[in-house]
């Protein structure tokens, strides 16, 4: 088991009144891959700038390698940071960029040299070293701030939302790239997002945040399939979330609709059922399965994929993403349906 790298210990922030973090308690493992995950303001990029020491805490503490860092300045720490915009040096070459940390360490010119070519060769940029920032792409950008930040091979490399001015298509490749640089490297990498899927597709575990606490923390698989609150269901993936209503004897109904259905409300006062859209399937389900009627309303061509959007009563209305396709391109809007899960992949959620 890996050791804990990183100890974020009741972390609180306030800037007057306002609390940016709320007593943050958080372990990072030495090699992993986390990633903080939630929308503007939820806190994330505070608590990554406070790990930097660029952000003071209010209150509590972070330990890095078990030493406390309240006194360490961000220069002595053992991280590096990497920012959305690069911050790459206009004047000088993609080399010199690179060079720029171990020249202020006062490290021998040729030994920087040698660590300048190891560092464009791992992010797969070697043959640029003379070049200058500003006659290379975005994503080539990226790949040499990555550089910079790696070259002195810090304990943690801290990355504030880097794939954020990129284009779909390029993000989506650099996704697979720092994944791989990750694995290559065996360094911590803490990762900030408001990308679900960034976080699904790099991540070793996810801590989910909002305003300024941490709600769920797990692999990307433990939080989209239990979710422990409607917010982290809504936030990661896709998902129904139908208003349920408890009953006398502990179980619930459908608000909707008033149809039983089996599952507990857990002591939930105002409990919430969760069910993906792609665990839907089309026709009445046999034992060990939940069934419900509607209304088509819509369908959508999604190429690999048809979805539908489907009225209960009162308006409520459900998305279903079932398998058999071509079944599914046969229903037309305002016809009646019914449709199944199996009872396991449904959750009720607290409010």
């Amino acid at each position: 088991m890996r050791d804990d790298l990183i100890v974020v210990d009741r972390l609180t922030k306030r800037y007057g009144q306002f609390p940016a973090l709320l007593d943050v308690n958080l372990r990072i493992k030495q090699g992993e891959f986390l990633a903080l995950l939630g929308p503007s303001g939820c806190g994330k990029t505070t608590l990554l700038r406070t790990i930097a020491g660029f952000v003071d805490p209010t209150e509590g503490e972070i330990l890095i390698e078990g030493t406390p860092m309240s006194a360490v300045p961000p220069n002595r720490r053992p991280v590096n940071t990497v920012f959305q915009h690069y911050a790459l040096f206009p004047h000088m070459t993609v080399a010199e960029n690179i060079a720029f940390g171990p020249r202020r360490k006062r490290q021998a010119k040729a030994e920087i040299a040698g660590m300048v070519e190891d560092a464009l060769e791992m992010v797969g940029m070697g043959g640029y070293g003379d070049r200058r920032p500003g006659e290379l792409s975005g994503g080539q950008q990226q790949r040499i701030a990555l550089a910079r930040a790696i070259i002195n091979r810090p304990k943690v490399l801290l990355l504030d939302e880097p794939l954020g001015a990129l284009d779909l298509k390029l993000r989506k490749r650099m996704q697979i790239e720092l994944k791989r640089l990750h694995e290559q490297l065996g360094m911590t990498f803490v990762f900030v997002t408001h990308d679900q899927e960034e976080a699904l597709v790099m991540a070793d575990r996810i801590a989910v945040m909002e305003q300024g606490r941490l709600s769920q923390l797990g692999t990307g698989e433990e939080i989209y399939r239990q979710p422990n609150s409607r917010y982290v269901a809504d936030f990661i993936g896709e998902a129904n979330l139908l208003d349920c209503t408890p009953t006398a004897s502990g179980g619930v109904t459908l608000t909707a609709t008033g149809q039983p259905l089996p599952y507990s409300a857990a002591g939930a006062t105002e409990p919430t059922l969760m069910i993906r859209p792609e665990c839907i399937e089309l026709g009445a389900g046999g034992e060990g399965a939940v069934t419900i009627s509607g209304t088509v309303r819509d369908r959508m061509f999604l190429g690999a994929s048809v979805r539908l959007m489907v009225v209960l009563a009162e308006g409520v209305e459900i998305a279903a993403q079932p398998h058999a396709v071509a079944d599914v391109e046969r229903l037309e809007p305002g016809q009646s349906i019914s449709l199944h899960w199996r009872t396991e992949d449904g959750r009720i959620l607290p409010a």
